[in-house]
């Protein structure tokens, strides 16, 4: 057995992995002595006792506060995944004791139709699951999926964070493929033409994402690669739920969206989607989980839903879903 392993056993409580997990967010020991209730010389005795367990250097002080060796980096990380999963262990026991065979932790974007429905089939198939959602960008989620505080990602994978350290850790399950649609409300302008090219929308008034998100910069790209200048938007806005309601009040205006909320608006006839050449694709929609996580129970049927292949209906301007 290893000797860290051993001393750690004998020597180290809980206490002293929550301090760790903290100074992940706090940086300093007056931050983790206040959110654990504890006195600055209690909080600074922890540290101590943690760097002779494993023998070694694990903070240094900085202007800023702490700062971690590569060893306390690693450590971190491994408490702050230690932590999440005792608080999952103890919320998914809670659910059982309240009738819920499994609970599942999903993050994904506000974008994502795909999940709600996917959920739907799941409690389909075990109706007590207990189904946690979180909502935010992908860079976030990443984060707590590598900390152990989700089970999975539904969503795309920025080609940036391709190339992250933390993508060794994970597995990528590709769900479908996705591309950028330019949608309007069914009254714009150039809702009825059968084809167009970016030169033709682009001096149009826009609804946009900020700058630094996947449809935003799809679009730029876009239109750098036609030689045009990106338009800057009318309104910056990020909900697809204000983008499709302003669309319907102010007819002027395009929009962006991903293929899969674009057919569901334009199924229901509330926005058309633009034939706009040459298509410009998006990351795919894809499954994300951490390879060395405990699999969660509802996982595989989750997996499932996610996986099942909606019935194609014909929306109104012929595209198939």
């Amino acid at each position: 057995m290893p000797a860290h392993f051993s001393r750690t056993v004998r020597k180290l409580r809980l206490r002293h992995f929550e301090v760790l997990a903290l100074l992940a967010h706090e940086r300093t020991v007056r931050g983790v002595a206040r959110r654990m209730a504890l006195t600055q010389p209690a909080v600074s005795k922890m540290l101590r006792e943690i760097e002779e367990c494993f023998d070694t250097q694990l903070f240094v002080r900085s202007p800023s506060g702490l700062e971690p060796t590569a060893a306390g980096v690693r450590l971190v990380r491994h408490a702050t995944v230690l932590m999440n999963e005792l608080r999952a262990a103890g919320e998914e026991t809670d659910a059982i004791a309240g009738g819920a065979v499994a609970t599942l932790r999903v993050g994904t974007l506000s974008v994502m139709s795909r999940v709600p429905v996917a959920i739907a089939r799941l409690r389909g198939t075990m109706p007590w699951v207990v189904v946690r959602v979180l909502e935010a960008k992908v860079v976030d989620l990443v984060a707590g999926l590598r900390d152990g505080a989700l089970d999975c990602i539904v969503g795309a994978m920025p080609p940036e964070m391709l190339r992250s350290a933390d993508v060794d850790a994970l597995d990528l399950e590709p769900l479908a493929p996705d591309r950028l649609c330019v949608v309007a409300a069914p009254r714009h302008r150039r809702a009825g033409a059968t084809a167009l090219r970016w030169r033709d929308v682009a001096g149009e008034p826009w609804v946009l994402p900020p700058r630094e998100s996947l449809l935003r910069r799809a679009l730029i790209d876009a239109c750098l690669r036609a030689g045009l200048e990106p338009p800057e938007p009318a309104v910056e806005l990020l909900s697809p739920v204000s983008l499709g309601a302003l669309l319907r009040l102010d007819p002027t205006l395009l929009g962006v969206s991903r293929l899969g909320e674009a057919l569901d608006a334009q199924r229901d006839g509330a926005l058309r989607i633009l034939r706009v050449t040459p298509a410009a694709p998006l990351p795919p929609i894809a499954l994300i989980t951490r390879r060395a996580a405990p699999p969660s129970e509802a996982l595989p049927a989750f997996r499932a839903a996610l996986r099942a292949r909606p019935r194609a209906r014909r929306s109104v301007s012929g595209v198939r879903d």
